[in-house]
């Protein structure tokens, strides 16, 4: 899926006479379609008792000389990540699931004693609801699920409010099955702008997680299974590692062969919030919402 267009926020200087100004701000407010406009304004101002002379401070500046100016809100953010900072760490992150060789990997893993980070889909490949059992077993199991967008977009291209709704449908589905909100994220294709970081930001996440190694099984040519295993062979530890549970050659032929080459390294196979010194326990990854709910009508995609 792919968003067309950019959000383009106008900004006008209005030059009004103060007489003019016969209806209070909170009027004024009610009148207006998109309330964001007047965000700065968030205390009730008597133009009359701020003098031309006195020092502005804040985000608003008002004047008694029929000028009325005001400065677009600095905009939040989160933290970057590309490598793990903790020592002999080593995060393989999976991208783009559950797919139908997504158990497969979880037994992988769990056969070899390590965790992995998991940024899933809402509907890309698959739908979420249809995993909703191995989702559970992979919180149960300790593994990092964090978000990767609902339908898996490129964000540069969406408005904020597509942007919201991405991570909206993802969330709402993991509050369903899980009870829990996810704290961690990653952009499709590795593509954000400062919009995206607003919005991660708007909503609570610790962080937008990427990667210093790259498997490079999704390309439109993947490599074959040789050189991604001998790829692996040349990853330093601290790696955070991209490749995707969706590709069949990365879970039946790379993965047998590449983690107990890691663990022979003697890399840590943690997630990718224990290896960026997050936290080791699953409470520290994400929000809790409720209890999981029950099935219903509401758990499909379409």
């Amino acid at each position: 899926m792919f968003c067309s267009g950019e959000r383009i926020i106008t900004y006008f200087l209005v030059i009004v006479p103060l007489s003019t100004l016969a209806l209070p701000q909170k009027t004024l407010n009610k009148t207006l379609d998109d309330p964001s406009i007047w965000s700065p304004f968030k205390n009730d101002f008597d133009l009359e008792r701020i003098s031309n002379s006195q020092k502005k401070t804040g985000k608003a500046s008002v004047q008694t000389n029929s000028l009325v100016s005001y400065s677009q809100p600095q905009l939040s953010t989160v933290p970057i990540y590309t490598s793990c900072s903790a020592p002999n760490a080593f995060s393989l992150t999976f991208d783009d699931g559950p797919s139908a060789f997504s158990s497969d990997l979880d037994g992988l893993m769990g056969y070899a004693g390590s965790k992995a980070s998991y940024f899933i889909n809402g509907n890309n490949v698959g739908c979420i609801y249809d995993y909703a059992d191995l989702l559970k077993q992979r919180f149960i199991n300790g593994h990092l699920i964090g978000s990767h967008t609902w339908s898996h977009p490129v964000l540069t291209e969406c408005s904020y409010e597509t942007i919201h709704n991405e991570l909206a449908l993802l969330e709402n589905a993991m509050i369903k099955i899980l009870g829990v909100k996810p704290l961690y994220f990653r952009p499709p294709y590795g593509a954000y702008n400062d919009l995206v970081l607003q919005v991660l930001a708007e909503r609570g996440y610790k962080g937008l997680i990427l990667w210093n190694q790259d498997l490079k099984d999704s390309d439109s040519v993947p490599q074959g299974s040789p050189e991604m295993i001998e790829a692996f062979k040349t990853f330093p530890s601290q790696s955070i590692s991209l490749s995707h549970e969706t590709m069949k050659t990365t879970v039946a032929e790379v993965m047998p062969l590449a983690i107990p080459d890691l663990k022979s390294k003697g890399y840590n196979l943690i997630s990718a919030a224990a290896c960026l010194n997050q936290g080791t326990n699953s409470s520290e990854w994400y929000t809790y919402v409720q209890e999981p709910s029950t099935r219903d009508d509401s758990w499909r995609c379409s």
